[in-house]
């Protein structure tokens, strides 16, 4: 609830540019907090979601000649 009624409607106010810095600077403390906590369980969720996330053969995809571990991908540009 903490995300859904106060911080997503924040950050769908902000301007996008603010959001992108923001975003990196949250990531920037987590590796932080990360070096200085390193073996707390939200620190290994966070900076290893592949631990947390569902696998197997019922997720696969094939698209275009091409295999896919899970139909859920990442936006183009989110890396900047």
């Amino acid at each position: 609830r903490l995300y859904s009624d106060f911080a997503l409607p924040w950050i769908l106010q902000m301007d996008p540019e603010t959001a992108h810095t923001l975003t990196l600077r949250c990531g920037e403390l987590v590796q932080v907090l990360h070096a200085m906590l390193p073996n707390t369980v939200p620190m290994q969720w966070l900076l290893k979601p592949g631990v947390a996330a569902p696998q197997g053969p019922s997720l696969q995809q094939r698209l275009m000649g091409l295999a896919f571990d899970s139909p859920v991908g990442i936006a183009a540009g989110f890396d900047k």
